[in-house]
Order: structure tokens, then C-alpha cells, then sequence
């Protein structure tokens, strides 16, 4: 036991017999007990906690005297704070030698051949572990499709450390949720505090596919109800490929949350719209009401002279209204 876990397991009432000495003249063990009404052995033992943790001092005379708390109390955290130093450094070696030892990881495999399965199972028990391995043997983009952000391996704690240090070093994470996530205000405050932390989020209608993709190493995505496990560990090199792909398609039809003026609610409707929107869906997205979003369209059909929200559409895409959206 260190210094400093010496110093707070003391126990309450030795440190009130401490605050007593501090206050009273010097006398004996036996002298405190009888002011505070403390039987002598019981003054005795606190008295010999206080010496060892190196409070008080105990002369020949039998006299507890106390010790200036800034000079003893300071050499201890003097103590603790070389330890949390020394402690840093093994922490700072041991990550060295974590470095070192995958790169001799990586050398054996590109001699050896590769060994890991192109596909495998992942329960949900051992899901998080699996993220925490394909993040750290990873450096490129962290791609996520989720429907639901509340619950899953995502949510994980160990996860969502990785995820906020990724995003501390600079590690790009783009995350695309279903537009549901922002009806519920659990899911939302989670969205934002990700988002805050540096997370690039968009947010589509529909989410008919769920996976995360780590760089090039790896793809870990739903395995569907009719799996015996939850998830499939994919690191097929084609396969990563096209799911990077898959993501950029996804991302290019998703929307950001974004928070627009009335007047520019009309393009934007129609945006959405275009998009494969519902109308309950883009009066969440916009946050205004189902009505407010089915007269709008009203009116721009009428302003454009159509019957119908199809050539609504086609006549917003000949005006150039509807941009292409960029990744």
C-alpha cells in the first residue's frame, strides 16, 4: 500500500483524533483519551496509525506531538505524484512495446501468409472487443450505418471512449442514422454529445443495412434475425471495398441536421422530397409541422403549374433547385 492509500483509508475518527492533537498541547496518548473521553487503548492504536501514515510523532517522553500537516501531509503527495509519474512511464513503455510488438505481428503475417478467416461470426458479447481490435490496428476512416444509436455494441462504454480519444487524435469518424433516432430525446442527446465530440453525422429515412467499416481492415455488420449469431466479421479486401462504396451512397443521399430559415424550407422540402422522404419524416427532419410541410408543396405545385408531386420534382430538377449533394 502506498502513501497516498495509507493517507485516504484513514479512518474518520483518526482523523478527528488528529484534528484534537492539532489543537491541544502537547500531552500523552492517555492525556488525549481522557479529554475526549476515549478509553487509553483505543487512543493508543489511532495514535499508532497516525505515526506510521507520519502525522504525529511519539518523543521518549511518551508525548504525542503533531507534525506540520503542509510539511508532512505535502511529502506524502510529494510521494503520490512521483508515483502517478513513474506510473506514466510504464503506461508510455509498455504502449512503445505495444507498437513494436504489432509491427513484428505484421511482418510475421505478410511472411507467414494471412491466417484470419475472410468471414466470421461475432456474438454481441464479444462485439465490442472485436470494434476495439479493428480500431487500433486500423488509421484510416471509421464508417457506421446504425439504425438505432442508443443500444448495440456502439454504446458500449469501451467503445465509446475509443471512439472520443479516435476523435481527440484526429480520426474521422462519419456515423449515418436512421431519421428515427432524432424522435426520441435519449437518442438525440446521445447524437449530439457524439456529434460535439467531432462526429460527422448525417441521417437518412430508411436504414435497411447496418454495419461499421474500419479502414481496410475490416467490415462488422448485422448478421439479420435469421443468424445464429449477431453480427459478421467481413475481411474480404473486394468486400471492404464495396461497402466503402456502399457507405459514400448512402452518405451522398443522407441529410445533416441542420437547422433551416422558413424561406429556404421549400427547397429543402422538395430536396428531401427527392430523396425518398415522407412528409412525416421531413417535418422531423425540419422541425415543423405535417401541415406546414404538405402546403408548402401545395404552393410550389401551384407556382409551378403542376398536378402532380412527380413533376413537382421535375420541374425543380430542370430549375436547378434540387443540387447534387456532395460527399
Amino acid at each position: 500500500m502506498n502513501d497516498q492509500q495509507r493517507l485516504a483509508e484513514l479512518p474518520d475518527e483518526a482523523l478527528a483524533f488528529l484534528r484534537h492533537v492539532l489543537r491541544s498541547e502537547s500531552r500523552s496518548a492517555t492525556g488525549h483519551a481522557k479529554t475526549i473521553g476515549w478509553s487509553q487503548q483505543r487512543a493508543e492504536a489511532v495514535t499508532a496509525a497516525l505515526e506510521s501514515r507520519g502525522l504525529v510523532r511519539v518523543g521518549a517522553d511518551q508525548v504525542v506531538r503533531a507534525l506540520d500537516p503542509r510539511v508532512s501531509i505535502g511529502r506524502l503527495l510529494d510521494r503520490a505524484e512521483f508515483d502517478i509519474e513513474s506510473q506514466r512511464a510504464r503506461i508510455a513503455d509498455l504502449r512503445e512495446s505495444i507498437d513494436s510488438l504489432e509491427r513484428d505481428f505484421r511482418q510475421g503475417q505478410q511472411d507467414a501468409g494471412p491466417t484470419l478467416p475472410l468471414f466470421e461470426e461475432v456474438t454481441a458479447a464479444h462485439a465490442p472487443e472485436v470494434i476495439e481490435g479493428l480500431d487500433r490496428l486500423t488509421t484510416g476512416p471509421v464508417l457506421q450505418v446504425t439504425a438505432q444509436i442508443e443500444v448495440g455494441p456502439g454504446h458500449d462504454p469501451g467503445v465509446s471512449r475509443l471512439r472520443r480519444d479516435s476523435l481527440m487524435q484526429g480520426r474521422e469518424v462519419k456515423s449515418i442514422f436512421s431519421i428515427e433516432v432524432l424522435q426520441h430525446s435519449t437518442a438525440r442527446a446521445i447524437a449530439e454529445e457524439r456529434a460535439s465530440a467531432g462526429e460527422r453525422q448525417r441521417f437518412l429515412d430508411a436504414v435497411p443495412v447496418q454495419f461499421a467499416v474500419f479502414g481496410d481492415a475490416g467490415v462488422l455488420m448485422s448478421a439479420g434475425d435469421d443468424s445464429a449469431a449477431e453480427f459478421l466479421l467481413v475481411r474480404s479486401a473486394a468486400l471492404v471495398q464495396a461497402f466503402k462504396e456502399l457507405f459514400q451512397e448512402m452518405w451522398r443521399r443522407a441529410e445533416p441536421l441542420d437547422e433551416f430559415a422558413p424561406a429556404q424550407q421549400s427547397t429543402r422540402i422538395m430536396e428531401l422530397m427527392a430523396l425518398g422522404f415522407k412528409d412525416e419524416a421531413i417535418a422531423r427532419h425540419l422541425g415543423v409541422g405535417l401541415r406546414t410541410v404538405r402546403r408548402r408543396i401545395s404552393d410550389e405545385m401551384s407556382n409551378r403549374g403542376v398536378d402532380t408531386r412527380f413533376q413537382l420534382g421535375l420541374a425543380a430538377g430542370r430549375s436547378g433547385v434540387i443540387d447534387q449533394r456532395k460527399g
